[in-house]
């Protein structure tokens, strides 16, 4: 399975908004370089975290996973302990790189510029949605297509 599917998949388990998984998906794509930075490769770090509990060997000042679906599952409790300290909105009304890019820095994510963290994620959000969103929309296409397909055919055959 490819990461970005992964790492969406991971978000939407752990109860994140489908928008607000995209931007998970982008920010993983942006912090790690569409997954070929150094860290990511070494220590399947996709969101750029230092090292707490476990650092990397090649990287020691970052973090250590066992798989980038732990390293998901770190950004989305991240999450959810600012929506509880009320430091974030309702999640499922994060839905553009902007806001997000907003919140993270707000709480102390990044350093970098509001403006370069969000074109960071705009770039990688648009291609969230065409690739694991149109994945999705494909099946949907393709289940109406057979759907039409048999009740097209079960008309036929009572006509």
């Amino acid at each position: 399975m490819a990461f970005e599917n992964l790492v969406y998949n991971t978000a939407i388990a752990d109860g994140m908004p489908s928008a607000l998984a995209l931007l998970i998906v982008a920010q993983s794509k942006h912090e790690s370089d569409n997954y070929t930075s150094s860290v990511f490769l070494s220590c399947n770090n996709a969101f750029g975290y230092n090292a707490v509990s476990s650092s990397c060997a090649n990287h020691s000042t970052y973090q250590n996973y066992p798989s980038i679906i732990e390293s998901t599952h770190e950004i989305t409790a991240w999450i959810k302990r600012r929506l509880a300290e009320g430091n974030f909105p309702a999640l499922n009304s994060i839905t553009t790189p902007e806001q997000y890019a907003t919140l993270l820095n707000e709480n102390g994510y990044y350093t970098d510029s509001i403006y370069n963290y969000a074109a960071g994620l705009e770039r990688w959000f648009s291609d969230n949605i065409s690739t694991i969103a149109g994945v999705s929309l494909l099946g949907i296409a393709i289940g109406l297509g057979v759907f039409y397909f048999l009740f097209r055919k079960e008309l036929h055959i009572y006509s």
